[in-house]
């Protein structure tokens, strides 16, 4: 598990920003209950794709193995992307076809 722990700009904007590079399927990223706003973007490698996926499993899910994992809106991409999720979530994780890929997560 990731936790957003670097404050966005100064720790009184209340956003918290992390970024993990990652082959295959990244560790996922836990999002705090508060945020009302999460945005990602995501970096696949030349010639390759990535997606990002949420979940509303719960961490013990998630650890388990058994998570419920939905794909983001922007499906799978093979260009810098990025996108909000417009619902609440408990975790995100990236997804690459391959090669190495980075995803950055701002949440508030």
């Amino acid at each position: 598990m990731i936790l957003l722990t670097f404050p966005f700009s100064t720790p009184q904007s209340g956003f918290l920003w992390t970024s993990t590079s990652f082959t295959g399927t990244s560790d996922w990223i836990a999002i705090p209950s508060s945020a009302t706003l999460v945005s990602i973007a995501a970096h696949p490698e030349t010639g390759q794709t990535v997606r990002v996926e949420y979940t509303l499993s719960s961490p013990s899910e998630i650890n388990a193995g058994t998570a419920k994992w939905l794909a983001w809106p922007s499906g799978n991409v093979n260009t810098d992307t990025a996108d909000s999720l417009l619902t609440m979530c408990i975790g995100v994780r990236g997804v690459s076809s391959g090669g190495t890929a980075n995803i950055e997560v701002l949440a508030r």
